[in-house]
């Protein structure tokens, strides 16, 4: 049995060329990237130079919407009706995947950012308002987001529709964050248990597949300000 390991980092999170030199250096070691659509962080020019990067290094590009929310980084909890995000997502979605399409790339998950991923572990109509979303820009698309969670249930609910947004039976893609660690009820733990919550999400897995990179050994990481 072979163990395949999915390392996952939100990219594009500035504005211009801003974090262009830290971006590219992280696409060396990922196998997927969540890139920011412009309502938390991101431009034109940081979608097309992330998804020009990732295409090059054949790493998976994800889609990462928010709230409208660029003064508060997508942290702020908005309060939006389930209806306003869903319109708000599937914008975002779009912007990408029209990037994508002029890079010759293309989007083949989403998760969403910050409060919204918060609030849609444990809101049903916002869980169902994102993957809506998901399924009026493309059906394939897969959701990466906490198992167990309202996000897992609502794919697994649509899961005929979207078609290959599980990877195993009705279940939504598991993630480890880069800077927490999150218990079953997606409440936050200290940056030292990630290792931990990582082990835990692939245990069994045995997933066949190709892209597996190695963490550099004693790695040191800080959780960024909130």
């Amino acid at each position: 049995m072979r163990l395949v390991v999915d390392l996952n980092a939100d990219l594009g999170e500035g504005f211009g060329e801003s974090r262009l030199e830290a971006d590219a250096a992280l696409l060396d070691l990922v196998t997927s990237a969540n890139i920011a659509c412009g309502f938390h962080a991101g431009d034109a020019t940081t979608m097309r130079d992330t998804v020009r990067g990732a295409k090059e290094r054949g790493v998976t590009i994800g889609a990462h919407p928010s709230y409208p929310d660029i003064p508060g980084f997508g942290r702020r909890e908005l309060g939006l009706s389930s209806r306003e995000i869903a319109r708000h997502v599937e914008y975002q979605i779009r912007a990408l995947a029209d990037v994508c399409s002029m890079e010759g790339a293309r989007i083949a998950y989403v998760k969403p950012h910050g409060a919204l991923y918060n609030r849609a572990v444990w809101d049903t109509r916002v869980a169902e308002a994102i993957v809506d979303a998901m399924r009026k820009v493309k059906p394939g698309l897969s959701l990466l987001g906490l198992p167990s969670s309202e996000m897992s249930k609502a794919a697994e609910r649509f899961g005929g529709q979207l078609k290959e947004a599980t990877t195993k039976a009705g279940e939504t893609l598991k993630t480890a964050a880069d800077e927490r660690g999150l218990n079953p009820e997606g409440l936050r733990e200290v940056a030292g248990e990630v290792a931990d919550t990582f082990k835990s999400s692939i245990k069994g897995s045995g997933e066949p597949g190709t892209n597996f990179k190695e963490l550099p050994t004693g790695a040191q990481y800080e959780p960024r300000s909130r």
